[in-house]
């Protein structure tokens, strides 16, 4: 998406990112697209600030529930910021961890595997850094971090 963030809404944090309630974008047309239930993990949600304009790279890996989609990535006039953090894998991984167990409840288990399954599946075929830095070669991470 194109645009410029004109909204915040709320947020849980942790150490790991945040969880917004939503985020609102608006386009150079006036329009203005709402993302509901996204995640920002802290590569990403170090730039994030209202009035921010650029390029947003949102991933939608569920239509419902408390998690839908993740911004993984953010391109300005001054800096390109992808996100580390491939929820997708997260919660694909942990829906096969609890679906195991819940076999046993008349099998309901077998869906939340096959949907863990499917969301692993995304990520083999669509990989985020070929779609965030196109057919260019990736910069180089950095080799060495400083904390202060």
């Amino acid at each position: 998406m194109d645009g410029t963030i004109t909204a915040i809404g709320q947020s849980v944090f942790d150490n790991s990112g945040a969880l917004y309630a939503y985020l609102e974008i608006t386009g150079a047309d006036g329009g203005r697209t709402l993302v509901e239930k996204v995640a920002v993990c802290n590569d990403v949600g170090s730039r994030l600030a209202v009035g921010l304009t650029g390029l947003f790279y949102v991933d939608r890996f569920r239509r419902s529930g408390e998690l839908r989609c993740q911004l993984f990535g953010l391109k300005t006039d001054r800096a390109s910021v992808m996100d580390g953090t491939d929820l997708r894998v997260h919660i694909g991984v942990l829906q096969i961890l609890k679906g195991i167990p819940a076999i046993l409840v008349f099998g309901l288990g077998l869906i939340m595997i096959a949907s863990g399954i499917g969301l692993l599946i995304q990520c083999a075929r669509y990989d985020r850094r070929r779609f965030f830095f196109g057919s260019a070669v990736s910069p180089p991470m950095a080799t060495s971090t400083v904390r202060i």
